[in-house]
């Protein structure tokens, strides 16, 4: 059986969110009003700003087993695991 489907959202409609941190205590969160159709990449900019973040750290999205990530991350997750075995190397 597939799981059931919200209906798509109409024009106008907005999401109230509240955007918590994993394993922080005490507890940092956001609430926010988003519009229904906002684009993952535009609510990552809103998240950026809501948190004072300065976009530094590489990001995904997930909703049960599906991930998004920016075009590109992977690769840079490739350089990053590269670089981080030479700076281990280096420590020894």
């Amino acid at each position: 059986m597939s799981p059931m489907r919200s209906p798509p959202p109409m024009y106008g409609d907005v999401y109230e969110l509240r955007v918590a941190l994993l394993s922080i205590e005490p507890s940092v969160w956001r609430g926010l009003s988003v519009p229904a159709d906002i684009r993952l990449d535009v609510l990552h900019e809103v998240l950026q700003a809501a948190f004072g973040w300065k976009n530094c750290h590489l990001h995904d999205f997930r909703a049960g087993d599906i991930r998004w990530r920016p075009a590109g991350a992977l690769a840079v997750n490739k350089k990053l695991a590269t670089l981080a075995k030479r700076v281990e190397c280096w420590r020894r």
